[in-house]
């Protein structure tokens, strides 16, 4: 059986269980069935949370009952770390009322080690199921996005009062950690940033971090390549991309990814916003 992710990248999958066998076997039925799997397994809360942390799973497996770290609390570090990923117990040892607990608190699925034929089609329907909540909820956020950015254009008449509301809805209806908005100096091709919005507030480095158009150093960095090119410019991994000017300082702020736009007007840019994507967005993977 082989679904819609087998064509595409390795599906990412967390196995929560201290017994090595049971997890092969739990792996051997996935490759068997046609998926491309990788995996990491943990089986204590540490493993299991840098794990989550840092692997950032497609879907959990867990096994209900282990010595020091059982089921029920990988499912609750789970809806508080990752809530948006499907969460299936695999065990032995799940009776109907522990099965029904378990749904009631946030699992997806679960799955007797008795019977794996069933983990397939439960993985990919937690996978399927799990993706198309997100796309639902991403097309919900444009729609609102679009409906508060154009009413900020019809309503608001001064410009720095405009960009300061796009710049907060861009973080409380776009889901964006941080976005600001500057002008661009025609005379210097300087960046003048107007306003911000999100990890940017509060003093926290707009004047700090210098931008602009000019084919120099100034403007070697995310805006200046945008204002140049007049296309988005994007990092996903600030701390390892040499293309990102003055990175160390991005960084130290908790800045790890990033995107720039230029505002075209009458075909050159005339501005360039910034944006700071949020956590679950700092990835090149697609799907």
């Amino acid at each position: 059986m082989a679904g819609p992710q087998a064509s595409t990248s390795a599906l990412r999958l967390l196995l929560t269980e201290d017994n090595a066998a049971d997890a092969e076997l739990e792996l051997r039925e996935l490759k068997r069935a046609g998926l491309r799997i990788a995996h990491r397994v943990a089986d204590t809360e540490e493993g299991f949370v840098s794990a989550l942390r840092e692997f950032c799973p497609d879907v959990i497996l867990s096994d209900f009952s282990m010595p020091g770290f059982d089921g029920m609390a990988a499912l609750a570090l789970a809806r508080e770390l990752a809530p948006d990923t499907p969460f299936v117990f695999v065990s032995g040892t799940l009776g109907e009322e522990y099965a029904i607990r378990a749904l009631r608190n946030g699992a997806t699925d679960y799955v007797l080690k008795t019977n794996l034929m069933r983990l397939p089609a439960a993985v990919e329907r937690a996978f399927t199921e799990a993706k198309e909540r997100r796309e639902r909820r991403r097309l919900t956020r444009i729609r609102e996005f679009s409906s508060r950015i154009n009413w900020a254009l019809v309503r608001l008449r001064e410009r720095d009062e405009l960009f300061a509301a796009i710049s907060r809805i861009a973080v409380e209806v776009g889901g964006l950690r941080g976005a600001r908005i500057g002008m661009l100096d025609p005379g210097t091709k300087d960046v003048i940033w107007k306003a911000w919005f999100g990890s940017w507030s509060e003093g926290s480095g707009p004047d700090a971090l210098q931008a602009s158009a000019r084919d120099d150093e100034s403007g070697s960095g995310l805006a200046g390549k945008a204002l140049r090119e007049l296309a988005p410019a994007i990092s996903n991994d600030i701390a390892s991309d040499s293309g990102v000017r003055q990175r160390e300082k991005f960084v130290s702020f908790g800045i790890k990814a990033m995107a720039a736009f230029p505002l075209i007007v009458d075909g050159a840019a005339a501005a360039c916003s910034r944006c700071r994507p949020p956590r679950s967005a700092i990835s090149t993977r697609t799907r």
